[in-house]
């Protein structure tokens, strides 16, 4: 039985949404290209599926072109040139340098090119001759101008000026051109130069500029036009304040500006209300006649997923805004009584003190609404130093117990930690509600780097109490601590879920008591950032049966440690001192490692790296990351990396499959490509197998040639 084949309709519905590109990406003008960090499989694969799929997805691929490199253009052109109807596709060109006499060709074959974007941000080496021949070949109703990097400055070279002159040129003769998308912020002599053929024309209807500085001068130099619109890309100004937007007072220019960023268009005007159907039957309660304790249940479950956790999203973003909008979960709150009631658990779930006012605030909150306490889930303290936030506060907890008094409240904590001053977060508690002060409790809980900015501590007797009231629930624990004597050990045993430590303090332990050899039995990851000999010793003593993963950042020497826990590891992060005195005896100590990280300051790293390497075959390990300063850039340094590297490659008894390099981030246009050590040394390596990855975990892929 033969199959029916698709229509092209069908067929055009399921490729587009891999093969078109929005105008969004097309028309973006970021500092960096869009185009440059994109990866994976190219799209121009769907062409070689079968008959059907060549025929319906050429449209689609020459639709809209970014050309990002002299390569590209040259096997465009070749294409094109080849093949002419392909041109006929062709209706949106972004063209993010010279390159040469190909573009020419492009053009030439593209005459229905609607929309254009052109870099102005060229160097000496490009050749813009093509390009400027080729333009007076087209007429499009779209012109996007880009600076990329060049937003403060304008650089100035033969082939920038020969672009802007051809430009001045074709803009009169460009019959159709009726949108402008202009990069300049201020009336430089450049951008009068390029808006003025514009004014001349009187074509214009649409205007995108970059930020509200550039309204004034450019409505006055376009004002002559038919424009309908003025789209300004953000609503927020580098250089002034909003209350200096004098703009804002004229009619006429308010009428037509719009912020492509989602904001209102003039400070006075009103949010739209969302359109809400009228009841069928006004007087309906709902759960009216159902008992208090089931309609609290069916509330709760209704707020709980109204309220989502934060902390699962991953959504980093503010709940209480700058500029007096009230978040969503925070207008939940304030539906009425019940939903207060109810709510409040789930809006404190995560809660992160800033401040030590906030601390005060949170423990009126914790004593005034006794049903929060239980419901946190994550506590997390950034560095507070009441002698220098709120001295004159009134009536603020004592700083040797102000963590005590929350942590006998918070009795579901699933995670407990300290972060740094600048710790990211969304907020969570908006305490103005509460007749409070400050508005800058956080929903953020976080493993903070161990080379974050000195975190604040919590005395021993607050841990004791986090043990009693929340050590049994505690997953992840991540805070300094202090004692000014030494304490006992079994306070250990307390805490048989926990899963993550980050332990940080010289706190010294008693030595005639000790944990149960099965304590911290589920600990799977273990941070160890300043230690005493003492509780180092415990851990040795420990069986750890599920620790997979250890970052060992403090001067104390671990041998001990590994020699007993070495063969559970499958992750280890050391410092570059812990590496330069293991060397490669780390790999005989943890033989099951699959990735080690090296992490510090340095001003040998060629030979760090060197002694970490394995001598024999180490079968499980597949990643080695660096994380050093002194990577340095002088040709002395530059010739022993590529002397490491090229022996690196024919090690073959040392294979991983991934080297990160955190350092650095890949370049993102032809010139800095070109010039880049690390695409040279990365290709080499993939050569020999071994993939390159730079601080996102972003791999290197070989550009067209």
């Amino acid at each position: 039985m033969s199959s029916v084949p698709l229509p092209d309709e069908i067929i055009s519905e399921i490729l587009a949404p891999t093969l078109k590109i929005s105008d969004e990406l097309f028309s973006d003008t970021s500092e960096v290209s869009p185009f440059a960090t994109r990866s994976g499989e190219s799209t121009s694969t769907c062409l070689v599926v079968c008959k059907a799929w060549l025929r319906v997805a050429t449209p689609l691929l020459y639709n809209t072109v970014p050309l990002r490199s002299k390569a590209q253009a040259k096997a465009l052109s070749v294409a094109l040139s080849g093949n002419k109807e392909l041109g006929q596709f062709i209706k949106k060109l972004r063209v993010e340098g010279g390159y040469g006499q190909p573009m020419y060709t492009i053009l030439q074959y593209a005459p229905n090119i609607t929309d254009i974007l052109l870099s102005l941000q060229l160097y000496s080496a490009d050749n813009t001759t093509g390009l400027c021949k080729g333009l007076k070949l087209i007429s499009p109703t779209r012109l996007i101008l880009w600076n990329g990097r060049s937003i403060f400055r304008e650089p100035d070279n033969k082939m920038i000026l020969q672009l802007v002159n051809t430009l001045c040129q074709c803009i009169p003769e460009w019959n159709r051109l009726c949108i402008f998308g202009c990069p300049f912020h201020s009336p430089t002599a450049r951008a009068l130069k390029l808006v003025l053929p514009i004014a001349e024309a009187k074509r214009l209807r649409t205007l995108v500029l970059p930020r509200p500085l550039a309204v004034p001068w450019a409505y006055e130099k376009l004002k002559g036009c038919p424009l309908e619109v003025i789209q300004v890309k953000f609503r927020e100004d580098l250089w002034i304040g909003e209350n200096e937007l004098s703009y804002e007072k004229n009619s006429v220019i308010m009428a037509l500006v719009r912020y492509m960023d989602g904001r209102p268009h003039g400070r006075r005007e009103v949010a739209v209300t969302p359109i809400i159907l009228p009841s069928l039957n006004p007087s309906f309660v709902p759960l009216a006649n159902v008992p208090h304790g089931i309609k609290d249940k069916i509330l709760g479950l209704v707020l709980y997923f109204a309220m989502p956790d934060e902390e699962a999203m991953h959504a980093p973003a503010a709940e209480f805004s700058t500029n007096g909008e009230i978040s969503p979960r925070l207008s939940l709150l304030l539906v009425s009584k019940t939903f207060h009631r109810l709510a409040l658990p789930h809006y404190y779930a995560h809660v992160t003190i800033t401040h030590f006012i906030d601390a005060a605030c949170f423990i009126s909150i914790l004593a005034k609404y006794p049903s929060v306490g239980p419901g946190v889930r994550s506590l997390t303290f950034c560095s507070i130093y009441p002698e220098y936030d709120y001295p004159e506060l009134e009536n603020a907890p004592d700083g040797e117990d102000w963590a005590s008094i929350m942590l006998a409240q918070t009795t579901g904590l699933l995670r407990f930690g300290g972060g740094g001053p600048d710790a990211p977060g969304h907020a969570v508690g908006n305490f103005e509600q509460f007749g409070m002060r400050r508005t800058s409790v956080y929903s953020y809980w976080n493993f903070p780097a161990p080379f974050s900015p000195p975190r604040t501590s919590i005395c021993w007797e607050a841990f004791e109490r986090l043990a009693k009231f929340a050590g049994s629930t505690l997953l992840e624990f991540s805070a300094p601590l202090r004692a000014e004597k030494p304490v006992s050990a079994t306070i250990i045993n307390e805490f048989p879920m926990l899963q993550k430590l980050n332990w940080t303090s010289e706190v010294t332990f008693d030595d005639s008591e000790c944990p149960s050899v099965d304590a911290l039995a589920n600990m799977n990851e273990l941070w160890v950032t300043k230690a005493s000999s003492s509780f180092l010793s415990l851990l040795t003593q420990m069986k750890l049966h599920s620790l997979r993963r250890l970052v060992y950042l403090t001067s104390e020497c671990p041998n001990s440690f590994l020699e007993v826990h070495g063969a559970k590891l499958a992750e280890l992060v050391i410092c570059v001192n812990q590496a330069d005195t293991l060397k490669s005896k780390i790999y005989t100590l943890c033989p099951n490692l699959s990735s080690i990280s090296i992490y510090g300051s340095t001003l040998y790293p060629v030979q760090i790296v060197q002694d970490i390497c394995p001598r024999e075959m180490v079968k499980s390990l597949r990643k080695i990351i660096l994380d050093l300063d002194g990577f340095g850039s002088d040709k002395n340094t530059i010739s022993a990396w590529d002397t490491f590297f090229r022996k690196f490659m024919y090690q073959r008894d040392f294979n991983p499959g991934e080297l990160q390099v955190k350092w650095f981030s890949w370049p993102t246009n032809e010139r800095d490509i070109k010039k880049s050590e690390w695409v040279r040394w990365a290709e080499v390596l993939a050569r020999g197998g071994l993939t390159v990855t730079d601080k996102a975990g972003t791999k290197w892929k070989p550009r067209l040639r």
